[in-house]
């Protein structure tokens, strides 16, 4: 018997249900009975689920320490360093202890997992970051599609002016926005650039970034001319003034951010140098810090270089509620947004015959998914016994229709039992069919919750969110891009609604209501790959019957904000 074990068999039913909670203890009720919430059963489900997430609350923590032997407080009492503690009543020894959350770089927190028997997880190895590097060629073609090609041409036309062109790309999710870009960025560079001064490419994500880098590389391997610098400025990669001379750099919002605040002289410096900014989720962009370090990268100062501006979205609007930050957003792009030219496509793809005799398709979307390169969402509305409760509805009537459900609401959605129990049956139905499949919970809790009940069940699954370790969000999307072990069900939460590009994903099921539709179309955008684009022909989008606002198509997302750029 492992330690944990011993001490999860001294504590009471109670006391596991309490650290279970109750949402979990209703739902495991209501799908296998209460003889499924016996304490032998209770001990075999936390077993089975991440300790490390139990030890995260200070509930648990403190009803483990009591289960602990008077050595084994000792231990803790040692690991802690507080000479204070020494002297302290044994009740007062746990308070403090339960008060300090688990650090595993610190003594008090490996000292848990040393006397729990768990795995002490390792600190990441030290990673040398640098920022400069250089990336060869050889001599192949990297082929774009003909909307591709014909958003590259206006892009490319555009930049030639020296007045400071800004524009707007505006492209669905799965098309190949990224790729389209670096054939922008690389014709730039090297024609009118000419390797003097730097592209600057940014976006708000890790995950981004890296994607963009990647692309950037592929790209230029078959498209670029000799060797390039590539500068990272995001996460710990730094960089000095004097490094930067010409290339391509890769900046996080946030990192930028700081070094406009922080280091002028390096900020100054990229300003200086800037020949291109593009702005990857550019919907992003009226933020009120981001638009000021863009605002002030675009400010040409006299004897700087001329420089461009371009933005990259599926959503080219910022809020469904406030009319402001959508101009804001509109003005920063002077009004000029490329899009895919459909009456050009259908001139060049359909014989003298056809433009004759067929219907020609005037919806982007539609005829993207028509030519495979997008997939085909197939909707099923799941619902649940009782229905949306009338408190909640009445709720709803009484919120406010001028923004966003409020994070109480969504989290009281998540904690519905008969919604759970039909989320629940479904991804068991999925995962028995194997359907790769995205889920996105309405917070935090809601996830771990679905996490922890699926793995009770003996279904694998992984998840990630905001507060997960980048390497332990690669490891559960490749885990899942993979499928290793079989692995069908990857829960997240405000995580992987962009820059996250799984070509197997055959069903997106959104539990989270929402009445952004900028929101909801990032969410179903994670299952648009089709199978040109090397994903699916179709996919299934599960949305539950009570998610409130209803999108009728994933057409109407993507036109919602036409109106602003006409």
């Amino acid at each position: 018997m492992s330690k944990i074990e011993e001490v999860l068999k001294k504590c009471t039913s109670k006391q596991l249900r309490m650290i279970l909670g109750n949402s979990f203890i209703e739902i495991i009720e209501a799908l296998d009975g209460k003889d499924a919430v016996s304490k032998e059963n209770l001990i075999n489900i936390m077993l089975k689920n991440d300790i490390k997430d139990y030890l995260k609350d200070k509930y648990c923590r403190t009803i483990l320490l009591t289960k602990f032997t008077d050595e084994e407080l000792e231990k803790m009492i040692a690991a802690s360093k507080d000479k204070k503690l020494k002297s302290a009543t044994k009740n007062k020894i746990i308070e403090s202890i339960a008060e300090r959350p688990i650090v595993t770089k610190e003594a008090l927190g490996k000292e848990w997992y040393k006397i729990l028997q768990i795995k002490i997880p390792l600190e990441s190895e030290f990673e040398k970051f640098d920022s400069r590097a250089k990336y060869s060629t050889d001599s192949n073609f990297y082929e774009l599609l003909d909307y591709q090609f014909m958003i590259k041409q206006k892009a490319v036309n555009l930049l030639k002016r020296e007045d400071m062109p800004k524009a707007l790309i505006h492209m669905p999710t799965g098309t190949g926005k990224t790729k389209t870009a670096m054939h922008i960025l690389i014709q730039h560079y090297l024609y009118n650039v000419k390797n003097d001064g730097i592209v600057i490419w940014m976006a708000h994500t890790e995950e981004l970034i890296e994607q963009a880098i990647n692309t950037f590389q592929t790209t230029w391997k078959h498209i670029g001319k000799k060797d390039i610098n590539i500068y990272r400025l995001f996460k710990d990669y730094s960089l000095e003034s004097d490094e930067i001379s010409s290339g391509i750099m890769f900046c996080g919002f946030q990192k930028l951010i700081s070094i406009s605040k922080n280091n002028l002289k390096l900020f100054e410096k990229i300003c200086e140098r800037c020949r291109l900014l593009i702005v990857d989720e550019a919907h992003k962009s009226v933020a009120s810090e981001t638009s000021i370090v863009i605002n002030k990268i675009m400010t040409q100062k006299r004897g700087m270089l001329t420089r461009g501006l371009l933005g990259l979205t599926a959503t080219p609007g910022r809020s469904m509620f406030d009319d402001s930050e959508n101009k804001a957003l509109v003005n920063m792009y002077d009004r000029n947004i490329i899009n895919i030219d459909l009456d050009i496509l259908n001139q060049i793809n359909r014989s003298l015959y056809q433009s004759h005799t067929e219907t020609i398709e005037t919806d982007v979307i539609k005829y993207l998914q028509d030519e495979g390169i997008l997939a085909k969402l197939i909707r099923v509305d799941l619902e649940y016994e009782g229905g949306i409760s009338t408190d909640i509805l009445n709720e709803i009537r009484g919120s406010s229709r001028g923004s966003e459900y409020t994070a109480k609401f969504i989290n009281k959605m998540g904690n519905v039992v008969n919604r759970n129990v039909a989320i629940i049956e479904k991804l068991c139905e999925l995962n028995a069919q194997g359907y790769p499949t995205i889920v996105f919970a309405c917070s935090l809790e809601h996830g771990k919750l679905i996490s922890n009940i699926l793995n009770s069940k003996g279904i694998k699954n992984r998840y990630v969110f905001g507060d997960s370790s980048s390497s332990e969000r690669k490891e559960a999307i490749d885990e899942f891009k993979n499928r290793n072990n079989d692995m069908n069900i990857l829960i997240n939460y405000e995580v992987l609604t962009t820059g996250f590009d799984a070509t197997n994903i055959k069903c997106v099921f959104i539990t989270r209501p929402t009445k952004s539709i900028i929101l909801y179309s990032q969410m179903l955008g994670r299952g648009l790959r089709g199978k040109m684009m090397g994903g699916n022909e179709k996919c299934l989008l599960i949305d539950i019957k009570d998610n409130l606002e209803e999108y009728s198509s994933e057409s109407m997302a993507f036109k919602y904000f036409n109106n602003y750029w006409s």
